[in-house]
């Protein structure tokens, strides 16, 4: 049901269900799967995706690697 509603653009079901896939909860754990979904929600303007994909980058789960960084 809420990968459904996520396919069908629902930004808190995308949401939800990207810390799922960064969990590894009832799904394979697919980091790179929850960023996708993140940043689709942050181009909704959501305050959710936004931090979803910050918690992500500060992990650095499914994120690029910054070469920057030691």
């Amino acid at each position: 049901m809420l990968r459904l509603a996520a396919e069908q653009g629902d930004a808190q079901s995308e949401h939800n269900l990207a810390g799922l896939y960064t969990q590894g909860l009832g799904v394979a754990q697919e980091c790179e799967r929850s960023s996708e979904l993140d940043a689709q929600v942050r181009g909704t303007g959501t305050a959710a995706g936004q931090v979803g994909m910050g918690v992500l980058y500060e992990n650095g789960d499914g994120v690029p690697e910054d070469p920057s960084k030691p």
